[in-house]
């Protein structure tokens, strides 16, 4: 372990492989994989040996840097590790990005919501107005007709333009669906049933604006259903309340490309951490997620103080924004709000708001890397 003032660190990596040749250098700080979760291409050289240099920008504080190679057959080898402590002369401020995308209009009028880009601009003028040190604050607003899949896809230029320090969150609100092949895909407002992969966002394209970024505090919300066939008893005792996703549209062509396997709400929770985790390392992000597999994102009513309220959020979105606003996720009352602390007050909250039908599911992979988003 050592200790640095520069904000780099150049690191010699020298692999060999006795068997294949070499394809890639993956290096991670703190979990996050610095050059994307498909590492360095040792492309062009057919090589079973190599020495690289490789120049790591290092975050504020601690990092724990983590190197490994992979060769052409995909083995991997073991992981070679180092700390490195970067106290710069003069403290960082960084900046935050705010990527808000919400469809409450759909070209399908059928699917329409009420509050999904609402619940955009609300966490998009949220965090344009944090009173926390940033030097600038960044805002991206999509909602409805321009929440279309390429200008979701376009804000990665965007993005690949921050710094190792800046705080990232990209926040989506609207209709979540699951294929037969329980591939996750999010709504864009000219979403096709018949032509998913180029009128919605895989949830892999989604995450992936977060990939190989250089910030490293990064935070996806995703306030939406995962319309997995419903449980029937379920749908009955909640047909008053209004979701996102299975309530609203339940009787109506979404149902058609819903799982051909029975989801139940007892383990749908576990499937969306499947869909969430089932990629090597991931890309460092923190995920939130509304609701499980089968569960509806609810929206406009609440559970609050024991009795039903009308809110003009979803569910999720109005915990985020208490959470934040009121500073309720504050837990030891330090005036700061943690990325854990956030988490943590979100899915109690819409579980006490929903007396328990929607169970939002989290991701957190780099647990050795606190960062404030408040």
């Amino acid at each position: 372990e050592r200790t640095t003032k520069r904000s780099n660190l150049v690191i010699e990596v020298h692999a060999t492989d006795t068997l294949y040749k070499l394809k890639t250098i993956k290096v991670w700080v703190n979990n996050v994989p610095v050059f994307g979760k498909k590492g360095v291409e040792i492309g062009g050289k057919q090589v079973m040996e190599i020495t690289e240099l490789l120049n790591i920008q290092l975050s504020e504080g601690k990092n724990k840097i983590d190197v490994s190679v992979t060769n052409q057959k995909g083995n991997e080898s073991q992981k070679q590790s180092l700390i490195v402590n970067y106290i710069p002369d003069v403290e960082i401020k960084p900046d935050m990005y705010v990527i808000s995308i919400g469809v409450s209009e759909y070209e399908n009028r059928k699917f329409n919501l009420k509050y999904a880009a609402k619940d955009a601009t609300d966490i998009a003028k949220l965090f344009g107005e944090s009173t926390y040190k940033y030097k600038n604050i960044h805002t991206i607003l999509l909602t409805d007709s321009l929440a279309t899949r390429y200008n979701v896809i376009k804000t990665k230029e965007i993005l690949l333009k921050t710094n190792t320090n800046d705080r990232v969150v990209v926040f989506f609100a609207g209709h979540g669906i699951l294929d037969h092949d329980l591939d996750y895909y999010l709504c864009t407002t000219e979403t096709d049933l018949n032509n998913l992969d180029s009128t919605t966002l895989h949830y892999n394209i989604l995450e992936g604006l977060l990939d190989g970024i250089p910030a490293r505090n990064k935070l996806l919300m995703i306030d939406a259903c995962h319309s997995g066939e419903p449980d029937v008893d379920m749908l009955q005792k909640m047909d008053s309340l209004n979701g996102r996703g299975v309530i609203k549209i339940y009787d109506n062509s979404i149902r058609s490309i819903s799982t051909k396997r029975q989801v139940s709400f007892e383990n749908s929770v576990e499937l969306m951490k499947i869909i969430y985790t089932d990629r090597r390392r991931g890309t460092g992000t923190t995920v939130i997620s509304a609701s499980g597999v089968g569960e509806i994102a609810m929206e406009g009513i609440a559970r609050i103080n024991g009795k039903s309220k009308r809110i003009s959020n979803g569910v999720f979105t109005y915990s985020v924004i208490d959470a934040l606003q009121n500073n309720k996720a504050n837990a030891n009352f330090d005036f700061v709000t943690t990325v854990s602390e956030l988490k943590q007050y979100v899915v109690n909250n819409v579980r006490k708001l929903t007396m328990g039908y929607q169970q939002p599911t989290t991701r957190r992979e780099n647990t050795g890397l606190e960062y404030v988003i408040w």
